[in-house]
């Protein structure tokens, strides 16, 4: 937030706003995200667009997420029952 404000030193911006007027930019960054993750959404759904169009025709479509850097999937664990999560800290086959 402090260098999209033209401040380059951080923690003297931080030092300068009031309690405030920082719930106020937490409040506004709720409302209208901006920085760097925002920015890469945004081109991330360009990239998509893009692939998209230039793809064959019966293919999966792509999302945003295909092309955000360094996103990774969140792979959901497999929902255990009562006696395989006894048997796997117990050691039982």
């Amino acid at each position: 937030m402090a260098l999209k404000l033209g401040q380059c030193d951080a923690d003297h911006f931080l030092r300068k706003l009031s309690a405030s007027q920082l719930l106020e930019w937490f409040r506004f960054a709720e409302l209208e995200p901006f920085g760097a993750r925002v920015e890469q959404m945004q081109t991330a759904g360009l990239r998509a667009q893009v692939a998209n169009y230039l793809r064959k025709k019966g293919s999966e479509p792509f999302t945003a997420q295909d092309f955000v850097l360094g996103y990774k999937p969140q792979v959901q664990p497999k929902q255990m029952s009562v006696e395989e999560l006894y048997r796997r800290f117990t050691g039982q086959s």
